[in-house]
């Protein structure tokens, strides 16, 4: 048995072990007084931190609906012939704006989702610049995380995949840090966010990111263990006092 296969194998054991978990997790549809709760769960964080792995286990897990922004914007670029890079240098503000509409409305669309993408945790602003309205909000359960990785290790991760096959370490650290800066100023110019990766940044007095997860020497069934009780903190919390 290889070593993808035994995390297999371990992850499947998780889950038979949260089955209570999940049965109680799953009524949280519920607050106590019987009322449906919308609940919005959103991932951000460096590259190669694991967050498609963790929304596609939190979503068997939770039995949420999950949906990776990312995959809108290659399947335009795919649609147009062109290269997910390509895309990206190419498309306009008014094209991507209409991207972020589309993962909004989604968004608001279902009741219990998990959201995986740079300006998922940052909607907030993202509505605003887009004059949208966030309808019930008030009443929506909010939970965002944010997974960070070693830059090391999360090149290291990188080269694991056939596509960089041949590269070296070195090369795909300065790739990273040259694409988080280039997405800085993106961000910066299209919304007027500063740092979307600003682990540490504040809305209104409150973070952005609830929870800040490092995934460095961590397993994937290790994280989704840590996010299940960084959600299931929250829920409590929300039911305690309201959001």
């Amino acid at each position: 048995m290889n070593e993808r296969e035994e995390a297999m194998v371990r992850l499947l054991a998780y889950f038979r072990k949260l089955g209570g978990v999940l049965r109680k997790t799953q009524a949280f549809e519920h607050d106590p007084e019987g009322k449906s709760v919308k609940i919005k769960i959103w991932l951000s964080g460096n590259t190669n931190s694991g967050k498609s792995t963790l929304r596609r286990n939190l979503a068997e897990l939770l039995g949420f609906n999950d949906f990776y922004v990312g995959d809108v914007f290659r399947e335009k670029a795919r649609i147009k012939g062109l290269s997910i890079s390509q895309f990206y240098a190419e498309i306009g503000p008014e094209e991507e704006m209409a991207i972020d509409r589309e993962w909004i409305a989604l968004m608001l669309e279902k009741p219990r989702i998990i959201i995986e993408g740079r300006m998922a945790p940052w909607v907030d602003e993202v509505s605003a610049k887009l004059e949208l309205s966030l309808r019930g909000w008030e009443e929506t359960l909010r939970i965002s995380l944010f997974l960070s990785v070693d830059p090391l290790e999360g090149a290291k991760r990188a080269l694991g995949r056939k596509e960089n096959a041949g590269r070296n370490m070195g090369d795909v650290v300065v790739e990273n840090e040259s694409r988080k800066e280039e997405e800085q100023k993106h961000y910066s110019a299209l919304y007027g966010i500063s740092n979307h990766l600003n682990k540490k940044a504040t809305r209104g007095g409150e973070r952005v990111f609830d929870y800040v997860i490092d995934t460095t020497n961590q397993s994937p069934e290790a994280v989704l263990k840590m996010a299940h009780g960084c959600i299931a903190h929250r829920v409590q919390y929300f039911f305690r006092v309201g959001s």
